[in-house]
């Protein structure tokens, strides 16, 4: 299997979206076109059309989808037609132009009596707005400023051909990529076919074949061609028109900004396959395009398992069967053992990491001692005396009848009563309500004497604390994360499962096919506690949550329902 390695740093970016696309329908009718209209090909050069008084016809479809697109406000802004007529061979603008009526409300445009001496236009739809110093009505044509508006679309059409021609941001990238490639020497029509051919394989899509100007959508990859590259001419057309639209691909990209994209992609990539939102035509899409930014190409014979390695993501590049897919990264380096507890003879998976001058080795599986689902009762894993740490009954009412109406019980209603007796019952059998005056002396004697808090840990291995969860979040986090960027990660549980961490997520007791939370042992800490909070009980630092898409530490009493029930990954001391 052969590897490349990537060498650029990559962003993390939201993503690119799939756009609607939305096409003008053109109907181009002539009137008053005698055997003139037929004369020459496509091939020919100096082409003399000498169309005389046609009318051309066209409807703007799915207006609302386009405006929205470009954050065009419909109420505040207009659209005009225009048209140029280009010369037969360089395709450039030949000073002859027409102006031509268009209803906002339907989407229909009309130029009437045009005649013209080539057989190629260019027919553009813009949008505009009035004031107090122009309107539609006083304007003229050459006052016309291109930055009134902020959207065009448009498209290069042979006024020789009586079909319907559809408008839309494809045809709007191809028109500039067509001019390009006419001024280098080619035909019309050799020019039209190859800036299809390239814009299509600048994005990725080599085995797709679609005419912009008709398309015909025959299957649904030729589909996902066409949402996705509109998405990118809408979104980013200060980027892909003087790339693609002038040079027939992104090789001309900056390389800070192809690095953002590849970054987009890729990050992109990870979000879909972990969410499993995007169906696998869509994955393919992005493959394909983050390969053609590497610089990898198409994914040919010749390319049959090359796997290109990435930075910071999950998941690298791999060639196979025609098209780039997506391999399981593993970029973390661990070693592995296993653990056999003496107490009852299960067996755990184990994890060494190297950090720095030293190493953790912890748990890859969940402990199960004295619990058949791995589910502890906070007291229970950290193993202290109960008679110390807890509260008793008389001191959970005594308690809440303090929090609530600061010791005067006299003044409770019956409702409050019940309330507060209910609470302490309910505590007392969670056995989640800690008495922090009694916990914390406790825990410090405990560490005093041993160092650690061993817990529910078998002998040689303890409770992690705080510190070492973050440490090793960092070490993990940090190998999928660019640590120049802001420290952010999108689903820690995926990333601990590939760093060898097993996973930290199990299937929910009420629905088996959705994740839920879960909540970690962490030994108490007195040089780890919640500083911004003056309330002892919420200073102290119980567990690790990690749910679908993010961890934190938090500090949180456990005499609230949330937390009183944790598992435990021990590490070894």
């Amino acid at each position: 299997m052969k590897k490349i390695h990537q060498s650029t740093l990559l962003r993390d970016f939201i993503g690119a979206a799939f756009c609607l696309v939305t096409a003008f329908v053109l109907v181009l009718m002539c009137t008053g076109c005698g055997d003139d209209l037929a004369g020459g090909t496509a091939e020919e050069t100096n082409i003399v059309a000498s169309l005389s008084n046609i009318t051309v016809l066209g409807r703007v479809k799915n207006i609302n989808e386009i405006l929205e697109a470009n954050n065009v406000d419909a109420d505040s802004e207009k659209m005009i037609a225009r048209m140029f007529e280009l010369d037969s061979v360089t395709l450039d603008t030949v000073g002859k132009y027409f102006f031509g009526s268009y209803d906002n409300r339907t989407g229909e445009f009309r130029f009437d009596s045009v005649s013209v001496n080539s057989p190629y236009a260019l027919i553009e739809i813009s949008s505009y707005k009035e004031d107090e110093y122009w309107s539609k009505d006083s304007w003229k044509f050459e006052d016309y400023n291109e930055d009134w508006g902020s959207f065009s679309v448009r498209a290069i059409v042979d006024l020789r051909k009586a079909a319907v021609v559809n408008i839309n941001a494809l045809t709007y990238l191809e028109s500039f990529r067509i001019v390009s490639l006419a001024q280098s020497g080619m035909s019309y029509a050799e020019a039209k076919n190859k800036a299809d051919r390239d814009i299509l394989d600048a994005f990725g899509f080599f085995k797709n074949s679609l005419d912009f100007a008709h398309l015909e959508i025959s299957n649904p990859s030729d589909s996902i061609a066409v949402d996705y590259i509109t998405g990118y001419i809408v979104n980013h057309v200060d980027v892909v028109v003087p790339t693609v639209g002038k040079n027939g691909s992104f090789d001309k990209m900056s390389s800070s900004e192809k690095g953002d994209w590849i970054g987009m992609l890729l990050k992109s990539l990870e979000r879909d396959v972990i969410d499993s939102s995007t169906d696998t035509l869509q994955i393919r899409a992005k493959s394909n395009f983050a390969a053609v930014l590497l610089g990898l190409g198409e994914c040919s014979e010749e390319m049959e398992d090359t796997v290109y390695v990435t930075s910071y993501t999950l998941y690298n590049l791999v060639c196979n069967s025609g098209n780039w897919g997506l391999a399981k990264n593993v970029p973390v380096v661990y070693s592995a053992d296993v653990l056999v507890d003496s107490r009852d003879g299960k067996k755990y998976k184990l994890v060494t990491y190297e950090i720095g001058d030293s190493s953790q080795t912890w748990m890859a599986d969940d402990l199960m001692f004295n619990s058949p689902d791995g589910n502890y009762l906070y007291p229970d894993a950290i193993a202290m005396d109960s008679t110390i740490v807890m509260q008793s009954y008389d001191e959970c009412v005594e308690y809440w009848v303090g929090e609530w109406m600061r010791g005067r019980i006299e003044d409770l209603s019956y409702k409050d009563t019940l309330a507060i007796l209910s609470s302490c019952d309910e505590y007392m059998q969670n056995r989640s309500a800690i008495n922090y005056e009694r916990f914390w002396p406790a825990v410090d004697s405990v560490v005093a004497e041993k160092g650690f808090v061993q817990g529910i840990c078998p002998d040689g291995w303890r409770l992690p604390s705080g510190h070492e969860w973050e440490t090793l979040m960092e070490k993990i986090a940090y190998t999928f994360v660019d640590p120049d960027e802001e420290y952010s990660i999108y689903r820690a549980p995926e990333y601990f499962e590939v760093a060898g961490f097993g996973s930290v997520l199990r299937p929910d007791g009420d629905n088996p096919w959705r994740e839920s939370e879960a909540y970690y042992a962490m030994a108490p800490d007195s040089s780890y506690r919640a500083p911004e909070f003056s309330d002892l009980a919420m200073q102290t630092v119980t567990f690790i949550r990690f749910s679908s898409s993010y961890w934190d530490i938090l500090p949180r009493a456990l005499n609230t329902d949330m937390g009183s029930v944790v598992r435990v990954r021990c590490i070894k001391e």
